[in-house]
């Protein structure tokens, strides 16, 4: 079977393990290079799903290859690593998330049928959704460290390095996302509250109309049922 039937598929595998990684073992011993290796993993998938379209090619290349090379550099070699690589990291995979879901929604949304992989791509783009809002929230705060309150104590002792609070403001991207709230971590000023709230609406907006929609199109070609604006032509010609 062709690569680009599975392509969101894969997509949607390396980002679970980008994921899973930061939240389960980014804090062991070897944790901090499986999760970069992971990152790098999610970063080549979405090259790989969005390349094949001409127009885009220059633009995947000229984002992806700087997020793989700054992430490699990273581990190679550690101690050159200073705040503002991590910084320039946070922009450039920013910038590459945000290009992969504007090409992922622009493909779902001029196909003329609707497969299992596209309902995948609708939800790739949903937790993209989360990372873009991972990597804005770790970048506002490693330029203002004050931009977030954390209640939990066990936040408060393990919040030391610019990679732990990442792996934390990544789960308060995926709670705002997803309008769960806990309050364990808060936003602190202005632009933070403002662009959480962005992310929830966002977020409720993607699922209630975009996933919604493509999966009602998906029951209506399985059914074989003709569509409401096919009615609606075969009533006026009667």
């Amino acid at each position: 079977m062709q690569y680009s039937q599975w392509k969101y598929t894969i997509l949607l595998v390396a980002m679970f393990l980008m994921l899973g990684a930061r939240l389960e073992i980014s804090e062991l011993p070897i944790g901090s290079v499986v999760t970069e290796a992971c990152v790098t993993l999610m970063v080549l998938a979405g090259m790989s799903a969005v390349i094949r379209y001409r127009h885009s090619k220059v633009l995947t290349l000229s984002l992806g290859i700087p997020v793989v090379l700054l992430t490699i550099w990273s581990k190679i070699e550690p101690e050159a690593t200073t705040h503002a690589t991590f910084v320039l990291q946070r922009i450039t995979l920013t910038l590459f998330l945000g290009f992969i879901m504007v090409t992922v929604l622009h493909d779902l949304l001029s196909q003329t049928e609707i497969t299992r992989d596209s309902l995948v791509g609708a939800f790739c783009g949903y937790l993209l959704i989360g990372a873009i809002g991972t990597e804005v929230y770790s970048l506002i705060d490693l330029i203002d460290p004050t931009s977030f309150g954390m209640t939990g104590p066990s936040l408060q002792v393990n919040a030391a390095t610019p990679e732990v609070r990442q792996n934390q403001l990544q789960y308060f991207s995926f709670v705002t996302l997803t309008t769960i709230g806990y309050g364990d971590i808060l936003p602190g000023n202005h632009l933070t509250r403002v662009i959480a709230c962005l992310e929830a609406i966002c977020g409720q907006f993607y699922l209630a109309i975009l996933v919604a929609g493509l999966v009602s199109i998906r029951v209506g070609q399985s059914s074989g049922k003709p569509m409401v604006s096919d009615v609606s032509a075969d009533d006026e010609l009667k």
